[in-house]
């Protein structure tokens, strides 16, 4: 079964739902395919979590409606329900830092 969470924040109702193993295989091979243009504030502007991933586990439909702070509970609820895409994620990052450094030494 699907896990889910719904949370209030700023008065708006939010529903955070976790993802398949089939949702995130086909999001990764879209973002290989057509991540063309990168866009800063998509990737950029959370540490923890960039917009594509609250977008695709939340049912919120502008995020550029929303301000950080409104989204910082959000991004939260997010972890919390898809903790192994989050670890996934963590990893990747930290291979491709490594992959940078060892190419930078060369």
């Amino acid at each position: 079964m699907r896990c889910s969470d719904t949370i209030e924040t700023d008065g708006q109702t939010v529903t955070v739902s976790e993802l398949t193993v089939g949702e995130i295989r086909a999001w990764f091979k879209e973002m290989t395919v057509q991540d063309d243009e990168f866009d800063l504030v998509r990737h950029e502007l959370f540490d923890d979590a960039d917009l594509d991933a609250v977008g695709r586990m939340t049912d919120i439909r502008d995020l550029d409606e929303w301000t950080p702070s409104q989204l910082e509970p959000v991004i939260e609820a997010c972890r919390r329900v898809n903790p192994r895409f989050f670890a996934l994620r963590d990893r990747l990052q930290t291979a491709g830092r490594k992959i940078l450094e060892a190419r930078a030494a060369i």
